[in-house]
């Protein structure tokens, strides 16, 4: 019977990461990337199973080569997708940049046509996982994943952790493009972009570093004001949440509201309601009619009314007035 050799490869960079196992362990934090193969499903209508498995396999090889380049591991690969870890987020933008760049400039030999090139969806985020022989575990991998989900064919994704690591030159080649929620995340996370192509970078010229403190909010504040309380809501702040449980930043005391009803923020100089809820949220602007919108989401502007699964004919609703204002 053969035995499988359990050592894992060194990462360079990571300590207590050698030749001799360490099974199940937690490692320090490192830079955790996904890399999706997008188009795969269309190659193998247009080129048959045999030469789409082959391309598949070329485009994870080039990807595995690149990690290995700066210094990563490909822990596994999960159909046209490979996880790969770095011991820094300058190494793992590094790997990314490449990657993205093979793809956008060689296509693949033997190919012609639409085919010749797949595009590369990559996410990555930075902090501790547990590694085990063939597999990651841990919050950490389960944030790079949504990274990657977010991402568009030929677009590097960042979490706000990745972005903290980085150094001043690789910070330079990113732009924040969201804020947003994920499972087991008290709090939405801001989402980076790193620009790669050259043509793309004039977006990030004059790129201002704190801005993922508070996503550059607008000059003006949102006051909300409901049965006697009042809240203030100001660019830079985290999120404000609305909703009859006693968590909730502003509590309204209604049983057709949901425990956790809607939050707003501030993202890219505007403000937004953002409903979670069961029933739903109205939403009445001065000047700007009447609006619903459940699980989903919608601007504020002026000021106005709130109701939280309400209508605004209804004589039992407890309004949510909101004025945007210096």
């Amino acid at each position: 019977m053969r035995h499988r050799d359990r050592r894992q490869p060194r990462i360079a960079g990571v300590p207590g990461h050698g030749e001799t196992g360490n099974l199940g362990a937690e490692l320090p934090s490192v830079a955790i990337m996904f890399a999706d193969i997008s188009g795969s499903t269309r190659l193998y209508g247009e080129l048959g199973d045999v030469a789409a498995r082959d391309r598949v396999a070329e485009c994870l090889d080039a990807i595995a080569h690149c990690a290995q380049r700066h210094g990563g591991r490909v822990v596994k690969t999960i159909g046209d997708e490979a996880v790969c870890i770095f011991a820094s987020a300058d190494l793992a933008v590094m790997a990314a940049w490449e990657i993205q760049g093979n793809h956008d400039d060689e296509p693949a030999s033997g190919c012609a046509g639409p085919a010749a090139t797949l595009s590369v969806r990559v996410g990555l985020h930075f902090g501790p996982v547990i590694l085990e022989a063939d597999d990651l575990f841990g919050q950490s991998v389960n944030v790079a994943k949504r990274a990657v989900d977010l991402a568009k064919p030929e677009q590097i994704i960042i979490t706000a952790a990745v972005f903290h690591e980085l150094s001043p030159p690789c910070r330079s080649s990113t732009r924040i493009v969201d804020r947003v929620e994920i499972n087991g995340e008290a709090e939405p996370l801001a989402i980076f972009e790193v620009v790669w192509r050259e043509d793309d970078s004039t977006g990030v010229a004059g790129y201002v570093l704190p801005i993922v403190l508070g996503d550059s909010g607008p000059d003006l504040a949102l006051v909300l004001r409901c049965q006697g309380r009042e809240f203030k809501l100001e660019g830079g702040c985290r999120p404000v949440t609305l909703g009859r449980g006693p968590v909730c930043d502003l509590v309204v005391d209604d049983h057709l509201a949901s425990r956790r009803h809607l939050r707003i923020e501030c993202r890219r100089g505007r403000y937004y309601l953002v409903d979670h809820s069961t029933n739903g949220t109205y939403v009445r602007s001065e000047g700007g009619g009447c609006a619903f919108v459940r699980r989903d989401e919608t601007v504020l502007q002026g000021c106005g009314q709130v109701s939280l699964g309400r209508t605004f004919g209804d004589p039992a609703k407890k309004l949510v007035f909101f004025e945007i204002a210096s």
